[in-house]
């Protein structure tokens, strides 16, 4: 006779959270073909959410060993392999001036501007959402930033304008109510990242 083991409840529910947790970041992998304009992952930095445009956002990926860069800024945090090309390292935790991430741990969002790409660390990985109206006026984008101007937010990173994201949310994680948020401006980061950063 067979012998089976119960777990235990604390085990299965401890297994069951870090498996939302790869799954939610995991849910997002950008498309190969062009994307909907209006699709957006949902990132938290702290008490702010930012979206960053399903186009500009190659993927999210499982954190890779970083090569430190000598005479770089604090927040660039070196160079990593990621899927065969090597790309800078960011923590946006420490640009904003918050404490910095563990960039050895967790998720990178991978982000392409069209011309260069950089994994970033330090976000909270929300889900991807549909944005389908801009809102230039939301809360986190400086009040004078429109649609073709990048500000900085109060956090210190760069955004453009802003997404209202619609009421049937999105897929994967959780997030809070939808709402106007704050749309990350990835060429202007990208060019803090390669242009100051080393």
């Amino acid at each position: 006779m067979a012998s089976t083991t119960t777990p235990s409840p604390t085990t299965d529910a401890t297994s069951r959270a870090a498996a939302d947790a790869d799954a939610r970041a995991a849910s997002f992998d950008a498309p190969d073909d062009a994307p909907d304009a209006d699709q957006v992952l949902v990132v938290e930095l702290g008490e702010r959410a930012y979206a960053l445009a399903a186009a500009e956002v190659r993927e999210v990926a499982r954190a890779a060993p970083v090569t430190p860069l000598p005479g770089t800024p604090a927040w660039v945090l070196g160079l990593a392999a990621v899927r065969g090309a090597v790309l800078p390292v960011g923590d946006v935790q420490r640009l904003a001036g918050a404490p910095a991430a563990d960039a050895r741990d967790g998720w990178w969002v991978v982000v392409d501007d069209g011309r260069r790409g950089a994994a970033l660390a330090g976000w909270r990985v929300c889900g991807v959402a549909s944005a389908p109206h801009a809102d230039n006026a939301c809360a986190g984008a400086d009040a004078g930033a429109d649609a073709g101007a990048a500000a900085r937010d109060g956090a210190g990173l760069p955004v453009r304008g802003g997404v209202r994201l619609s009421e049937d949310g999105g897929r994967g994680g959780t997030w809070a109510p939808p709402g106007a948020v704050a749309r990350l401006d990835v060429a202007a980061l990208l060019d803090d990242l390669y242009d100051r950063g080393g």
